[in-house]
């Protein structure tokens, strides 16, 4: 739900298990219990999504706030398409950054420190968009890191416009409310 809400249900989704991320905040339960909560700022969200739906200013200060550099803009290629590249400059692959498709123009990669290792870094690419709506969304997102693929997801029976209720993003109604129901 847009602007900042996110679900994530572990599988099988009968244990309980999931992350609740509601406007910088996570949530973590663990057989219906809430476990912890802590803040995050969810960057794929907010530049993958968020951006799209709130006022430019609201996005901004959420990207300075997480250590982007703003001053950087620069022009660029992506796997063979026009990017613009903000946050670092060229050459640059360890700053943080995000880059965006220069004729659409969409998300199409963040480069930022792992979260586990700050040594190592996370390329998270959000790639195979597709109209839904009146809008696009990434059918695939992929996260690299040190140059491997460690983690995708492919995105399946894709709908505009779903019903989701407020209850889905409150912890306490994490196990009796699901967004499949």
């Amino acid at each position: 739900m847009l602007p900042g809400k996110l679900r994530i249900d572990i599988e099988p989704a009968a244990n309980g298990n999931g992350y609740v991320l509601v406007v910088g905040n996570v949530t973590i339960l663990q057989g219906d219990k809430v476990v912890g909560t802590r803040p995050l700022v969810n960057m794929l969200l907010v530049l993958g999504f968020d951006v799209y739906t709130q006022d430019p200013g609201v996005a901004i200060k959420v990207v300075k706030g997480e250590g982007y550099d703003l001053s950087k803009l620069r022009e660029d290629s992506w796997d063979g398409h026009p990017v613009y590249v903000v946050g670092a400059d060229k050459g640059d692959l360890k700053s943080r950054q995000f880059w965006v498709a220069k004729d659409t123009p969409l998300f199409v990669r963040e480069i930022e420190p792992a979260r586990g290792d700050p040594n190592k870094l996370d390329d998270i690419q959000f790639m195979d968009y597709r109209p839904l709506g009146k809008a696009w969304i990434a059918a695939r997102v992929e996260v690299h890191s040190d140059d491997k693929l460690v983690f995708s997801e492919d995105y399946t029976e894709i709908q505009a416009n779903a019903k989701i209720g407020p209850a889905v993003f409150d912890p306490a109604q994490f196990s009796s409310t699901h967004w499949e129901k």
